[in-house]
């Protein structure tokens, strides 16, 4: 990834505000909202890195992405990891 990736980081942390919104109106989602935000928050913080590991980005990315995947109701939230991830893929440096 670049050394600076805005995109990336404003991605991650549109994605943060996402899950949040979803678990004000969705039990299921509020269910697992925090975990996913720990994940999220660690891939914020790597993105931040002057140096950053991608690899851990793609990792805590779709560790966020596991939680939500059995909330039908949260379909939303899947397109949106979808398109966060295919963002940082295209970041490859």
């Amino acid at each position: 990834m670049p050394k600076d990736c805005p995109m990336c980081c404003q991605a991650l942390e549109e994605l943060v505000q996402e899950i949040r919104k979803m678990a004000t109106k969705d039990h299921l989602v509020s269910n697992v909202a925090a975990k996913m935000e720990v994940e999220l928050q660690a891939a914020i913080a790597e993105s931040k890195n002057d140096t950053q590991d991608l690899k851990l980005i793609l990792t805590k990315l779709n560790g966020a992405k596991a939680f939500v995947e059995g909330v039908p109701s949260a379909s939303g939230l899947l397109t949106n990891f979808t398109e966060t991830i295919t963002l940082v893929k295209s970041h490859l440096s």
